[in-house]
């Protein structure tokens, strides 16, 4: 064997045992090493067919359908045991930076729950729980068009029991440390339940899309540093929770909850619930930047709010939280007299800023 081929082999069985699919292990060596894509296809093939034959496979292949190919009967066996997920390996060296010790500690932890949920109910996909954004506006997940994710296949409809939509502060997108903006969070309440999507991430391109999912939902606004190694000051920490679909079959996921520890918590710095008050004050926050392609993001907190909670309830018919409802009112009318600032305490019962989202600002270090 040639040395090209001899090292063609090797890395082909390396990504083999690194859990890459096919698909994911063909494009990667084909732009490693230029080569022909028919000969690292069968390279892929040799690679499947003799970790197939490793002790570490027990589990029986079945009969393969008519017209199968050797290499998809072997798929389907890798994916019968437990997955092995893995999303920051397929991130840069800059995205990974991003990621903190501790946000990594919540992830892996996260990670390997959600490896014994896949293995133990023998499902097919990655699920993944969205309720607001994530529950309409998640084509960048699944990495193409929003026009192109398929309902009933991709997506299809889940309930979230016990857990009901709250509020998490926003200093980037939607706020500032010295005055916090608040966008949705989900916090844990007995009895409650919150309707959304469960998204159906393939199991062969799960670590790529699962980068995507948490680069979305977990590093966009890192703009505070951690409390300590294992404590995170995110906006929210991943967990695997029980799921209903409309079926009544119940299933995990991974959902993005309020960090209940994390200085963007609004509860860390209240006397118990937050009051009308002090939520419109935070809905009254103003964020958002430029990115270097001109590309404008976030904004007031008060239009997220209404575009993407009222409206979105409102066009499914389903209830809003009342206290929600009433702080947007009340914030429009503040905002529509033209109240400074500095007036606003004054005039929002109880309205308060978190000092430690100035406190652990990244800047400050």
């Amino acid at each position: 064997m040639t040395t090209v081929g001899t090292l063609l082999a090797s890395r082909a069985r390396a990504l083999v045992r690194s859990g890459a699919s096919e698909r994911v292990a063909t494009e990667t060596l084909v732009r490693e090493l230029s080569l022909p894509r028919a000969e690292v296809e069968r390279a892929i093939a040799d690679a499947f067919s003799a970790w197939a034959q490793t002790t570490t496979s027990k589990v029986p292949v079945g009969p393969a359908p008519r017209g199968a190919r050797a290499i998809d009967v072997l798929l389907q066996h890798k994916t019968s045991g437990t997955p092995r997920f893995d999303p920051l390996r397929t991130l840069s060296a800059d995205e990974q930076a991003r990621i903190s010790s501790a946000d990594r500690h919540t992830m892996n932890a996260a990670l390997r729950q959600l490896e014994r949920a896949v293995a133990d109910h023998k499902l097919p996909f990655v699920p993944v729980f969205g309720y607001l954004s994530l529950r309409t506006r998640n084509g960048d997940v699944f990495d193409k068009p929003q026009a192109e994710v398929r309902p009933g296949k991709d997506v299809v409809s889940a309930t979230l029991p016990g857990w009901d939509i709250g509020v998490v502060l926003s200093t980037l997108y939607r706020g500032r440390p010295e005055h916090p903006g608040t966008v949705a969070g989900l916090e844990e309440k007995p009895g409650a339940q919150t309707p959304g999507s469960l998204l159906k991430l393939p199991l062969d391109d799960a670590d790529r899309l699962l980068a995507r999912l948490f680069l979305r939902e977990m590093v966009g606004e890192g703009d505070l540093r951690d409390r300590d190694a294992t404590t995170s000051n995110g906006m929210y920490i991943p967990r695997v929770l029980e799921v209903q679909l409309d079926d009544g079959t119940r299933i995990p996921a991974l959902v993005f909850v309020t960090n209940p520890e994390g200085a963007k918590n609004p509860q860390q710095g209240a006397d118990g619930e937050l009051s009308v008050g002090q939520l419109a004050y935070f809905m009254l926050g103003e964020g958002g930047f430029t990115s270097s392609d001109g590309t404008g993001y976030g904004g007031r907190a008060i239009d997220y709010w209404d575009k993407s909670y009222l409206a979105l309830k409102a066009s499914l018919s389903e209830p809003v939280n009342p206290k929600i409802k009433e702080a947007v009112d009340l914030a429009r009318l503040v905002q529509q007299e033209q109240v400074s600032a500095r007036a606003l305490p004054g005039l929002l019962d109880g309205a308060f800023v978190p000092l430690d989202t100035m406190r652990f600002q990244k800047h400050d270090a």
